[in-house]
């Protein structure tokens, strides 16, 4: 039950958050509010985003549920539902988009590919 209640929880976290590229990312990918707001972090740092560091050092952002394991898991795995298993690497720990997750989310959102 409190696992249940944590996964609702996580999927509307990061609802409440002005992330204009994450807003954009949920609508056209069909994903939850967490996934997408995770997705456009990824995005943004091509270094990859680190789970234990995940989400960044801002006081407002801060959900350290999210770093739990399987929570992670699950917002992974709706971005692989959504833009394919190809599209992250995972490596030392940081989880990376790959230039074909990349490619594959501009096309979805109808942005111009270069």
């Amino acid at each position: 039950m409190l696992i249940i209640l944590r996964q609702e929880l996580a999927d509307r976290a990061c609802a409440a958050i002005e992330d204009t590229r994450a807003i954009t990312l949920q609508a056209s990918l069909g994903l939850s509010p967490a996934a997408a707001w995770m997705l456009a972090q990824m995005e943004v740092d091509r270094d990859g985003v680190d789970a234990k560091d995940f989400p960044h050092d801002d006081a407002f952002v801060k959900f350290p549920f999210l770093r739990q394991s399987p929570l992670m898991a699950r917002l992974v795995k709706q971005i692989h539902d959504a833009i394919g298993t190809d599209s992250t690497l995972t490596e030392n720990g940081l989880i990376r988009l790959t230039p074909l997750g990349r490619l594959r989310i501009r096309t979805a959102i109808g942005e111009p590919v270069l």
